[in-house]
């Protein structure tokens, strides 16, 4: 973010603020995957009263929070109240599917995923010197394919998705083969 930052807007000012604002993707594609098995049951009005439950949040702490810590009081609150929707969307899901996210696992693997990359990208912005925006745009890109590189190896390293899944991929045939090459002393 700070890359990006300062390649718009010329400063990091309000990073800060989008960091954690970028918390909400993750936390909006949680919330997307269980309201779409819900719906696929004819469950559709959990998904709406679990938003009004987070709406009820947002509104509760925004103006406290927006009072003291300005807008990354807001942003943390947005944050506080998705995942209050994810989490009445995820606790009404059948017992058997939320066992079925955590199996063999796959949510440890995916966050390990998430992590790794977050702290390898994370750190890897800081090692090349900013000298304008423009440094700052390429750098921006060229780590967010790092990121994406890495998330790969990572996904793959731990096994995160089965071979049917991976065949599913543009290049999924030459994963398998590198992943199994990997694989040979196990």
């Amino acid at each position: 973010m700070p890359l990006i930052n300062r390649g718009l807007f010329g400063d990091t000012d309000g990073t800060l603020v989008l960091q954690v604002y970028m918390l909400i993707i993750a936390v909006t594609a949680a919330i997307n995957a269980c309201a779409s098995i819900l719906q696929s049951q004819d469950m559709v009005r959990v998904p709406t009263i679990a938003i009004l439950a987070g709406v009820v949040v947002k509104v509760a702490l925004n103006g406290a929070a927006v009072r003291r810590w300005h807008t990354v009081g807001a942003s943390w609150t947005t944050v506080i109240s998705l995942g209050v929707t994810l989490l009445v969307i995820y606790l009404t899901l059948d017992p058997l599917i939320r066992r079925r996210i955590w199996a063999h696992g796959f949510g440890w693997r995916l966050l390990v995923v998430a992590a790794g990359m977050g702290v390898i990208v994370g750190m890897g912005v800081h090692v090349v010197p900013v000298t304008g925006r423009a440094v700052a745009i390429l750098l921006a890109v060229l780590w967010a394919g790092i990121g994406v590189l890495v998330a790969g190896a990572l996904a793959v390293w731990t096994g995160l998705f089965s071979h049917r899944e991976v065949l599913a991929l543009p290049v999924g045939a030459h994963i398998l083969r590198i992943t199994k090459y990997f694989h040979k002393g196990e």
